[in-house]
C-alpha cells in the first residue's frame, strides 16, 4: 500500500522498495512481483482524493503472500487505535509495517524522537535561538506528537517559554503550510527567531515563503526539517533536517517480508519482530552552520583531483592552466551522470580546501576572482546536463501529448489506436485497462462494493498488445484482481494499481509498469486515462 506518489517521503519509500524487489530479483530471478496499491492517505479531509481509496478493497489474502503497510503514513489523519483493525481485515498471512509500530505485527521503525532532541538543542545552544517556533503535522499523527514533545521539552529543560501562537498547525502538506504563512506572516515580521517543522516538506515551503516575505535565512530566521527529502539539498539556503532512511526502510521492508515467508515456508513461527533504523542529524546553512554543499546521488560525489598550487591564486598561465584542467574534469562528471548540486559542491570543497591549506596566500580579491572562474565554467556546462534531460524526456513529453490528444477521441478504436502509438514512446511495457459494465457510484471509500463483472478492455504486456475473448477478459473485481487469463502471465515484476474515478463515480482501474514512469508522468498518465475513459462512456450514455 502506497499514499499518493507525489509526496516526497512516500517517493522515497517507493524507490526502496522497488529497488530492492529488483535487487532480489537480480539475485533470484522470479522471486519476488511487487504490486503497489495506490490510493491516498486513509481518512484524508479532501473527499475527491478519498475516493482512490477503493482501491484498498482490491487487497485480498487470496492473491497476495504478503502486504507493506506504510502505517506511519496512514494515521496521518486517524488514531493508531482505528488502523489496526483495518490492517487486520486484509487478512494477508504476512503482513509488515513501516514508519509505525502496530501491536502483533513486524515492523520496520526509525525512532527521530532523539535526533529532534538533538537538533532543537543544537538551535538554542549553537546558534542562540531563544524564540522557538514549532510547525506541528496533523493533531491525529503519532510522529508528530512524538516530534513535537521532543521540541516541547528541550525548552523545558532551557527555561525557554513557548506561547501558544508559537506552535503553528500544519498536516505535512506543502499547500496548507503555504495558505497558513499567508494568512498569518504575509507583510508582517514573525516574533520567533527559529521555525522547527516536523517535516521537511512543509519546511521547505517555510522557507521559500519567509524569503519572499523578507526575512534572510538564517540570519533573521532559522529553519529546520525532519526527513532529508530530495528538496532538502536543493533549496537555497540548504535546509538543516533529521535524515531518516526512508528508501532503507522500504528496502528492509522488503526483506523482511522474505524472511518471514521463508520462515513460513519451513513450519516455524517467527516472533513479530520490530526492527529500528537509526536517524542522523544534517547540519547545512539554514540553521546558520557553514555546511557543505550536498546532493541526494546515490554515489559519493568523486573528488577533485584537478592538481593545485598556491601561484594558481593569481591570474597567469598556471591559473589558466587549472582552470582548463578544472573544465575537463566537470565535463568528465557531467558525462558520469553528476548533476548542478554536486559540480557547485566541487567548487565549495575547492574553497574548504585552500582556505585551509594556503592561508597565507589567500586574499579576499584572489580567492574569490579564482572561484567566479570556476563558478563560471560549472553554470555554462551545468546546461549540458539540461540538454541531455531534454533529448532523454522528449519522447516522454511527445507520449504524454499524444495522451492529451486522446482525451477528443470518442470511439474504442480510435482510442485503442492511439495507445499502441504511444506506449511505446512512454517506454511502458504493461498497461491493462479494467472498466466496470458502467460507472459506479462511491459517495464513500468505506461503502465501496464491487460491480458483479468488470472486462479488461486494454492488455498491453511485456510490450505486446494481448487480445483477449470476451470471457478471458470476463471476471469478478470482487473476487480477483485480473482474470486468470492475465493472472497465469509472466509479466512485470513490479505494477502500480490505481483507480479510475471521477466526481464520485469509479470507472474501473489500470495497472502499469512501476520501473517506468516519474511520479509526473504517472499522474499526467491516470488523469489522462481518467479523462478518456470518462469522455468514452458519456458520450455512449448520452447516444443510448
Amino acid at each position: 500500500m502506497i499514499s499518493h506518489i507525489f509526496n516526497s517521503y512516500a517517493r522515497l519509500l517507493l524507490r526502496g522498495l522497488q529497488d530492492e524487489v529488483a535487487h532480489q530479483n537480480a539475485l533470484h530471478p522470479g522471486r519476488c512481483r511487487l504490486l503497489v496499491f495506490k490510493g491516498n492517505i486513509l481518512r484524508t479531509p479532501f473527499n475527491n482524493m478519498a475516493r482512490e481509496n477503493v482501491i484498498y478493497h482490491s487487497i485480498r489474502p487470496a492473491a497476495l503472500d504478503a502486504l507493506i503497510v506504510p502505517a506511519n503514513i496512514y494515521s496521518t489523519h486517524m488514531p493508531v487505535a482505528d488502523l489496526l483493525p483495518l490492517v487486520r481485515a486484509y487478512q494477508v498471512p504476512v503482513t509488515v509495517t513501516t514508519g509505525l509500530e502496530l501491536e502483533g505485527y513486524p515492523a520496520v521503525v526509525m525512532d527521530p524522537g532523539t535526533r529532534m532532541t538533538e537538533l532543537v538543542t543544537h538551535l538554542v545552544e549553537k546558534h542562540g535561538c531563544r524564540r522557538l517556533a514549532f510547525l506541528t503535522g496533523p493533531q491525529t499523527s503519532a510522529d508528530s506528537a512524538i516530534r513535537f514533545q521532543a521540541f516541547r521539552q528541550v525548552l523545558a529543560d532551557h527555561n525557554l517559554p513557548l506561547p501558544p501562537e508559537h506552535i503553528l498547525p500544519g498536516d505535512f502538506s506543502f499547500y496548507n503550510t503555504r495558505s497558513l504563512l499567508e494568512q498569518r506572516f504575509r507583510g508582517r515580521k514573525p516574533t520567533f527567531d527559529a521555525l522547527v517543522c516536523a517535516n521537511d516538506e512543509m519546511a521547505v515551503e517555510a522557507l521559500m515563503f519567509f524569503q519572499e516575505n523578507g526575512q534572510r535565512i538564517p540570519q533573521d530566521l532559522a529553519v529546520t526539517g525532519l526527513d532529508d527529502i530530495d528538496q532538502a539539498s536543493l533549496v537555497l539556503p540548504q535546509l538543516t533536517t533529521i535524515r531518516e532512511p526512508v528508501a532503507e526502510m522500504g528496502a528492509k521492508a522488503v526483506q523482511v517480508v522474505l524472511e518471514l515467508l521463508d520462515a513460513r515456508r519451513r513450519g516455524s513461527l517467527p516472533v513479530a519482530a520490530v526492527h529500528r533504523l537509526p536517524t542522523s542529524l544534517r547540519l547545512r546553512s539554514s540553521c546558520g552552520c557553514l555546511a557543505r554543499l550536498e546532493s541526494h546521488g546515490t554515489e559519493a560525489p568523486v573528488a577533485l583531483t584537478v592538481p593545485f598550487e598556491a601561484a594558481m591564486l593569481e591570474p597567469g598561465k598556471k591559473q589558466e592552466a587549472f582552470l582548463l584542467a578544472f573544465q575537463r574534469f566537470v565535463e568528465d562528471r557531467i558525462r558520469a551522470g553528476d548533476d548542478a548540486v554536486h559540480l557547485q559542491g566541487q567548487v565549495f570543497s575547492f574553497r574548504t580546501r585552500v582556505l585551509r591549506e594556503w592561508a597565507e596566500q589567500v586574499t579576499p580579491r584572489n580567492i574569490t576572482d579564482l572561484l567566479a572562474e570556476m563558478q563560471k565554467i560549472v553554470t555554462s556546462l551545468s546546461q549540458l546536463v539540461y540538454t541531455r534531460y531534454q533529448e532523454d524526456s522528449e519522447e516522454l513529453m511527445r507520449g504524454m501529448r499524444a495522451t492529451v490528444r486522446m482525451e477528443q477521441l470518442l470511439e474504442w478504436a480510435d482510442i485503442e489506436r492511439e495507445l499502441l502509438v504511444w506506449l511505446p514512446k512512454l517506454g511502458l511495457r504493461e498497461l491493462v485497462l479494467v472498466v466496470y459494465p458502467g460507472s459506479v457510484d462511491c459517495p464513500d471509500e468505506n461503502e465501496w462494493r464491487f460491480p458483479a463483472q468488470a472486462l479488461v478492455r486494454f492488455a498491453w504486456v511485456a510490450s505486446e498488445h494481448l487480445r483477449l475473448t470476451v470471457d478471458q477478459a470476463t471476471f469478478s473485481p470482487a473476487a480477483q484482481l485480473l482474470p486468470d487469463a492475465l493472472l497465469e502471465g509472466e509479466g512485470e515484476p513490479q505494477l502500480v494499481v490505481n483507480v479510475l474515478s471521477y466526481a464520485g463515480q469509479q470507472f474501473g482501474y489500470y495497472l502499469y509498469d512501476a520501473t517506468r514512469l516519474s511520479a509526473l508522468a504517472a499522474e499526467l498518465l491516470r488523469v489522462n486515462l481518467k479523462n478518456l475513459l470518462q469522455n468514452h462512456m458519456l458520450h455512449h450514455r448520452t447516444n443510448a
